[in-house]
């Protein structure tokens, strides 16, 4: 599965959103390698302008458009970073209910 077909899985629940970050206040530990925890899916959205995204375990990389999203896998590492001036994204938190 490449990266630009990963879903999140069923039954998952948004418990958190961030703030929107434009590309001069975009973070700069999601610019290095870092991970989600465990049990945790992250949806980066790019808003507007475009972003980097690199999956590092899967060794893969995209670039993501205005209107498209990227979900992360829990306790996979990652970086992201704004390829545009005008850059603005958020990312959402899911976690999948128990039943």
């Amino acid at each position: 599965m490449t990266l630009d077909e990963q879903s999140l899985p069923e039954g998952a629940e948004l418990i958190r959103r961030t703030d929107e970050y434009r590309s001069e206040t975009f973070p700069a530990g999601f610019r290095r390698d870092h991970l989600i925890k465990q049990g945790v899916w992250g949806v980066l959205r790019v808003e507007e302008g475009s972003m980097f995204y690199e999956d590092k375990e899967a060794g893969e990389k995209r670039i993501i458009e205005a209107g498209q999203y990227q979900v992360i896998k829990p306790e996979t590492v990652h970086c992201a970073s704004p390829l545009s001036d005008n850059t603005r994204c958020f990312v959402e938190f899911y976690e999948v209910a128990n039943k």
